[in-house]
């Protein structure tokens, strides 16, 4: 496959422009359109993590109802989907042809690429499979294994956990799988040619830095692969490197949270970074959102619960319920800046931490925001994001949305041409809301509420429009249908919302023999491209739904009417 040479090197997913050699890609900026195929290759659409796809001209609020839109077929996989998966359009695979490619990565360690569009004739099998286990010296562990209990916030197999990126320009795909090894618990990151599915390179996870925090010894701290959970999406830069983060199996003793990069050349360890050497905790899970990434490669991480406090500040040393920036120029890793509210320590004694959103750029600003448990997004000036004061006053803005409330999905970004720019965010026993972007900061009452409350988890969103045309906006979230997640597997909805209304006119559950999504899969978001929707779960399947055949329509006019008469009470 030959790549453009206009874009060798590292790529970066808000470029816009058309490539000079034959691939004739044009890639998505964060506030413009372009035209030409996309391609998802990062968590939440692109580096700035706006959660929006605005390049999607089939999907509508007119055509996504229970009459013409559904589930047109599943794509079986070996293991639960936490990792959102990731779409390449026109890629010629070894003796299979050219397809539009779904890749999907399991908890049982391995990855699938399928072609996106049909599960029938030759697409019924996957067009290609790598499994990166080698039973039994090599498998994918338990969370039994782990932990020692059968019960947890995992269930069954904790492999290939976050969300992996891909360098499209050099046709690799890096992932970070979890293995058992001959009784070693182990982290190895992988290269992959997303083309073949052949595993190009790989290393084992290891560092030790200097600390005299939890599980110490001899003044050093050492990386330890059993006891920290890797859950963000990873993160390529301008730079060359591979950004990962880590945090820990349901808060279990002791952890740290790490930051770690690697160089896509060679996968050479380029930095490691640990939150709380001197500490313990600091996680950083963000609810599976991969870090924010800036045009100068600058990586923006929140972090979770910590016995640290920054409120006697030794730059560098421990971080708790914080933001951090870090720098990746010259492929090294160094932590830039940083800014922890000056309730630091009261988030942390009620579990209400920071860190469980991850963070958003905003468009032509250099401003982010992001939040956490507490229902409280911070807008943060990435040019200098403050550190602590007493107060607060020396950020942008301390916003309350749905105060109390936990933030988990995370903030979606979208310019509306009628509305102008949102932010959207569907917390805990809450309901969707809408904010109003000013330019500097946001209008402190939401702009929209919508109707339908979300349970445990809060509503995983995102978004899929046509520019900022309101007739194409919608808001697409996944949620339990029943029972919490929290440690257990419970069954699942998608809904669809008008994102300038936040009416719903679509769910899984309207016509559920045709359409129920099945198991919930925890804070994966629905994740729309090109026409359809490929929504993740649980029980060992991606369910694809789209605009339904002509002969599918014809779904009984009564079942059609009932569910409407659902969907208009409210009853949904």
């Amino acid at each position: 496959m030959d790549y453009c040479p206009e874009h060798m090197g590292s790529l970066r997913a808000n470029f816009s422009g058309p490539c000079l050699a034959p691939c004739a890609v044009l890639f998505l900026t964060m506030s413009t359109l372009t035209a030409g195929p996309i391609h998802v290759l990062t968590s939440r659409y692109n580096e700035a993590r706006t959660g929006a796809n605005i390049s999607e001209t089939t999907l509508n609020v007119s055509n996504v109802n229970s009459a013409t839109f559904g589930a047109l077929f599943s794509l079986a996989v070996s293991g639960s989907v936490y990792a959102q998966p990731l779409y390449v359009p026109g890629v010629t695979i070894p003796g299979k042809g050219v397809h539009n490619v779904l890749y999907v990565c399991t908890m049982a360690d391995i990855i699938y690429a399928f072609d996106a569009d049909s599960n029938t004739g030759g697409n019924k099998s996957p067009l290609w499979k790598l499994n990166l286990t080698n039973p039994p010296q090599v498998v994918a562990p338990t969370w039994k294994q782990i932990t020692g209990s059968a019960i947890g916030n995992v269930t069954g197999t904790v492999g290939i956990m976050s969300t992996p990126v891909i360098n499209f320009p050099k046709g690799i795909m890096f992932v970070l799988a979890r293995t058992l090894e001959s009784g070693k618990f182990v982290y190895r990151l992988h290269s992959i040619n997303f083309a073949s599915g052949v595993d190009m390179n790989s290393v084992e996870i290891s560092a030790t830095i200097p600390g005299t925090g939890a599980a110490s010894v001899g003044g050093e701290i050492a990386f330890d692969p059993k006891q920290e959970m890797q859950r963000p999406g990873l993160a390529v830069t301008n730079s060359g490197l591979v950004v990962i983060a880590w945090s820990s199996q349901q808060d279990t003793d002791p952890y740290h949270g790490w930051v770690m990069a690697y160089r896509e050349d060679n996968l050479h360890q380029a930095g490691v970074f640990c939150t709380t050497p001197d500490g313990s905790r600091g996680g950083i899970w963000q609810a599976g959102r991969a870090p924010a990434v800036d045009a100068a490669s600058n990586v923006y991480f929140l972090v979770g619960n910590s016995e640290a406090t920054m409120e006697n500040p030794n730059f560098g040393v421990d971080f708790g319920e914080a933001a951090l920036k870090f720098s990746t120029a010259g492929q090294q890793l160094r932590l830039e800046d940083w800014f922890e509210p000056d309730n630091g320590p009261a988030l942390d004694s009620t579990d209400t931490d920071v860190g469980s959103s991850g963070l958003t750029l905003i468009p032509n600003t250099d401003l982010l925001v992001g939040g956490g448990k507490q229902g409280v997004f911070y807008l943060l000036n990435s040019a200098n994001l403050g550190h602590e004061q007493t107060g607060n006053g020396q950020i942008p803005q301390v916003l309350s949305v749905s105060p109390g409330l936990r933030t988990k999905g995370g903030p979606v970004y979208w310019e509306s041409s009628t509305l102008g720019p949102l932010i959207y965010t569907w917390n805990e026993s809450s309901y969707l809301e809408a904010y109003h972007f000013n330019g500097s900061t946001f209008d402190t009452t939401p702009v929209l509420t919508g109707a339908v409350q979300a349970d445990m988890a809060g509503g995983i969103v995102t978004l899929s429009a046509n520019s900022g045309d309101p007739n194409t906006g919608i808001i697409w979230a996944s949620m339990p249908l029943s029972g919490s997640p929290g440690n257990a597997v419970v069954p699942g909805i998608v809904r669809a919302l008008n994102a300038v209304t936040l009416d719903e006119i679509w769910n899984s559950q309207q016509v559920a023999s045709r359409d129920s999504v099945g198991t919930y899969a925890k804070f994966v978001p629905p994740f729309v491209v090109n026409g359809k929707v490929y929504m993740a779960t649980f029980n060992n399947a991606v369910v694809v739904y789209g605009l339904l055949p002509a002969d599918a329509r014809a779904f009984p006019k009564q079942k059609i009417a009932a569910a409407e008469e659902i969907r208009k009470s409210g009853q949904n």
